[in-house]
C-alpha cells in the first residue's frame, strides 16, 4: 500500500504544514493581515487537497488514508471541501478513527437538535460527533492527535 510517491507527498506535506505555521503570524512591513490570512488559508487548503488519494501503512498492519476534494460551497460544506481522514487496520474492518463530512450527524444543545456534516468518529462503533471545522491545518492536527491517542490506547508503538 505504501509507495515512494505517496511517501514523498507526505514528507512534502509536512514541510508545507510547518511553513503554514510559520506564516500564520503577521510580521511588520509585510502584507496586510486579511490578505496574509487568505494566503495562509489557501496554503492550508492546498496542503489538504494535495493529500487526496494518499494511503500508507504507518506502522505494520495500520493504514492511514486521505480523501480531500474540492466541493461546491454549501451550508453542509461551507469551506468548499469534501474530506475523509481515516485510520484503519490493514486487514479491513471498520475505521478506528475517521474525520469526514460525508453524512449528517445530530448536534444537540439547549433543547434543540440540528444536523452538521463536519464530524468525527472516535471508535469503530461511534456514529459520529460534531466537529467544528476551522481550518485545514487544525483538521490535520486534530486527526493526528486522535491517531496518536488510538495507537497509544491499542499499545501500538508510534513516533507521533
Amino acid at each position: 500500500m505504501s509507495s515512494g510517491v505517496t511517501g514523498e507527498r507526505l514528507v512534502a506535506s509536512r514541510h508545507v504544514l510547518s511553513q503554514a505555521r510559520r506564516l500564520s503570524y503577521p510580521k511588520p512591513g509585510l502584507k496586510s493581515f486579511p490578505n496574509m490570512l487568505c494566503e495562509v488559508m489557501d496554503l492550508e487548503l492546498g496542503l489538504l487537497l494535495s493529500l487526496d488519494g494518499a494511503a500508507y501503512e504507518m506502522v505494520p498492519g495500520v493504514i492511514v488514508e486521505f480523501v480531500a476534494r474540492p466541493a461546491e460551497a454549501s451550508p453542509q460544506r461551507p469551506h468548499g471541501i469534501s474530506y475523509a481522514l481515516v485510520l484503519r487496520p490493514k486487514a479491513g474492518g471498520a475505521p478506528w478513527v475517521r474525520f469526514d463530512n460525508a453524512h449528517a450527524v445530530a448536534q444537540r444543545g439547549r433543547g434543540r437538535k440540528r444536523t452538521v456534516y463536519d464530524h468525527w468518529h472516535r471508535t469503530t462503533h461511534d456514529k459520529g460527533r460534531p466537529y467544528e471545522f476551522t481550518t485545514a491545518l487544525q483538521l490535520l492536527d486534530d486527526f493526528w492527535r486522535e491517531v496518536k491517542r488510538t495507537l497509544d490506547e491499542k499499545g501500538i508503538p508510534n513516533d507521533l
